[in-house]
């Protein structure tokens, strides 16, 4: 496939288009970015990696705002197929450099995630309030420092499952009460050393759920480690539905390789904030800021007996 010329007056994403070192990248040949390059368009240039699930890389690497070997594994990546981001004229394969077209593309991409990401979702809660539910019977959030706050000053819901399958047990995981309809869980602290000391507040291990039970799953500002990624095989029932929501793009891309060797991706997108005390008092507006992922689960463990 023939890649063709830049077209585009300037980078248009919200994620590009106040850096002039990237618009200059669209335009100007002597200002590509390279491989040792450093900088806030070089940080820019990874996040827009991450948030398209390209590759991870590595933290260093982000806080230095360094072209270093895992950003170039990642431009790579990015440029081979199915893209084939290739300047006829002169190359054969893609080259290392985020050029003309590259960011043209990057800046393509990321337009169609910002703006065509869904404001709204049938499968994540995007507002506060959740599924339809009488929350007024929802735990307030004084009563544990764990519960998200909303404008209003009530519980959280955002972020949380819309429209579970319902078909099988329906879990949270290292939450308190934040997803209506859902079993709070947490992994067992004497097969899992990362929970050690983590007080289980009522919520059941997931070392008692029977292999295979699971419908959907919740995991929201918690991480999915070493063991919870393997328990998530043992119990979950194929074409389950694992929903995640994270702090920060890092730690969502992090887990990307994990997400495509259980399932697959069927929705990913930018939820609201969490919402603070000091937020509140001062009248701040949210931001939409928070990566989440969708995934259906089709790799279990081998002796599932009842396949979706």
């Amino acid at each position: 496939m023939v890649v063709p010329v830049v077209t585009k007056p300037r980078l248009a994403s919200k994620l590009f288009r106040d850096n002039e070192k990237l618009q200059k990248c669209l335009k100007i040949p002597s200002e590509h970015v390279i491989p040792g390059s450093r900088g806030e368009h070089v940080s820019l240039i990874q996040k827009a990696l991450m948030s398209l699930g390209v590759a991870v890389i590595s933290p260093g690497e982000i806080a230095s705002g360094n072209f270093g070997p895992s950003t170039l594994k990642a431009v790579r990546a990015f440029k081979g197929p199915p893209r084939n981001i290739i300047n006829r004229t002169y190359q054969n394969t893609p080259d290392d450099i985020v050029g003309q077209m590259t960011i043209e593309r990057l800046d393509n991409e990321m337009d169609i995630l910002e703006n065509e990401s869904p404001a709204s979702s049938a499968l994540v809660a995007f507002d506060d309030f959740g599924p339809p539910h009488d929350h007024t019977r929802c735990p307030p959030p004084s009563s544990d420092a764990e519960i998200e706050l909303s404008p209003d000053g009530t519980m959280s819901h955002v972020g949380t499952p819309m429209n579970p399958l319902g078909i099988g047990r329906k879990i949270n995981i290292g939450g308190i009460k934040e997803a209506i309809g859902f079993e709070d869980c947490m992994p067992d602290p004497a097969l899992d050393p990362d929970m050690l000391g983590v007080p289980l507040k009522g919520r059941r291990l997931t070392s008692s759920i029977p292999k295979h039970t699971v419908s959907d799953i919740c995991v929201r500002s918690a991480p999915i480690d070493r063991f919870m990624k393997r328990e998530i095989k043992r119990i979950c029932m194929r074409g389950a539905r694992l929903t995640v929501v994270q702090s920060v793009m890092q730690i969502l891309a992090s887990d990307f390789p994990y997400f495509r060797e259980i399932g697959v991706i069927i929705e990913q997108g930018f939820v609201p904030s969490p919402f603070s005390p000091a937020d509140q008092r001062a009248g701040k507006p949210r931001e939409i800021d928070r990566p989440f992922v969708v995934v259906t689960i089709l790799n279990v463990n081998p002796d599932n007996v009842d396949p979706f």
